[in-house]
């Protein structure tokens, strides 16, 4: 029905009716929202280590930690990551990257290079 309303599925709207839902909708999609600061997780990624199965004193294995709030997950462990992660934890101000907050770590494959670091 098109003239005097609206039929959509067995409900029919008349153009009042329809300006006060949208004006409903509008007004609670543009309300502003508080949000607690504490209650937004901190979420970093730290590249520990990009290197290759070759040695290279310049670059550590791969590894890479994502840190959420206070917990750290490693993706990879290649040689060098307790000390690039160290480094990290000093230098980034991340303590969930010390040595003692090492505790979760994913492997992408079964290579010694992304593993010899545990």
């Amino acid at each position: 029905m098109l003239s005097g309303g609206l039929m959509t599925k067995g409900l029919r709207l008349n153009a009042g009716r329809m300006m006060f839902l949208v004006g409903i909708i509008i007004g609670f999609s543009s309300s502003p929202v508080r949000l607690d600061a504490q209650a937004i997780p901190r979420t970093r990624l730290v590249l520990l280590g990009t290197g290759t199965p070759n040695a290279d004193p310049e670059r550590s294995g791969p590894a890479t930690a994502v840190v959420v709030d206070d917990r750290a997950y490693l993706i990879d462990a290649g040689p060098g990551i307790v000390r690039r992660a160290a480094l990290a934890a000093r230098e980034k101000d991340m303590p969930a990257l010390s040595a003692s907050g090492l505790n979760h770590v994913f492997i992408t494959h079964l290579h010694s290079d992304h593993t010899v670091g545990l």
